[in-house]
């Protein structure tokens, strides 16, 4: 079964905690030792926001329930430099894992780095794939039908022309996920599902084009919140 998550660019409200992420991370010394206490501080500029927190005895942090975006990582604790990391990008649907190395010194002194993007999700073992906003506008779509674009992930393909779906939905061929059929997908905005039965689980309306940020495609191994269907 495939599932897909959609997040809009101007979302006021959302319904679950699907369409979110989550930053989290241990904090050690240079010998490798945890630290405790460390004032955790995450910082959105685009949105003015910021959230606090100390790490825990084994010295983890995690913010949860995070928009997707760009963020800052700032890191203090007495006997050490203030540390401040930058560009700490977050997909929807991520978890997004830094692990930190204080130095010692002191807090008038501070180090800033840059996050390191990584190309390995270390975070879960689910298989999925972003489409982002150059994708949404760059690529070309028949009538802005945005569920054009989930065929770009890999082991999905568009539905053939007798399908069900495109018989009464009439919104041009549905997706295959993994070789299921096309009704066995889910689909959710800002973590609301808006797949219909009655169109073989194909969205109940398309969401406009211009407001869409980015959508992740799961195609396997997600948990179990994202179900709904019998066949997986």
């Amino acid at each position: 079964m495939g599932a897909l998550f959609l997040a809009t660019a101007s979302a006021s409200l959302v319904l679950a905690q699907t369409a979110t992420g989550v930053i989290r991370g241990r904090v050690q010394d240079a010998t490798g030792a945890v630290l405790t206490d460390v004032h955790v501080t995450l910082v959105d500029e685009r949105r003015n926001q910021s959230w606090d927190q100390q790490t825990n005895g084994e010295g983890f942090f995690e913010f949860r329930a995070v928009s997707f975006g760009d963020y800052r990582l700032e890191l203090e604790r007495p006997g050490f430099r203030k540390e401040a990391i930058r560009d700490v990008g977050l997909e929807v649907a991520q978890t997004k894992t830094l692990n930190v190395t204080l130095q010692v010194g002191s807090l008038a002194e501070s180090i800033g780095v840059q996050a390191d993007r990584g190309l390995l999700e270390a975070a879960d073992a689910s298989l999925s794939q972003v489409i982002d906003d150059q994708a949404l506008l760059a690529l070309p779509t028949n009538g802005r039908n945005v569920m054009q674009l989930v065929s770009l992930s890999a082991g999905v393909i568009n539905a053939g022309r007798a399908s069900a779906t495109q018989r009464q939905a009439n919104y041009g061929p549905a997706f295959s996920v993994g070789g299921q059929r096309d009704n066995t997908s889910v689909v959710l905005i800002d973590g609301m599902e808006i797949s219909g039965q009655e169109l073989n689980n194909y969205p109940l309306a398309i969401p406009p084009l211009d407001s869409l940020a980015e959508f992740r495609v799961h195609t396997a191994n997600y948990p179990a919140e994202f179900g709904g269907n019998s066949e997986r």
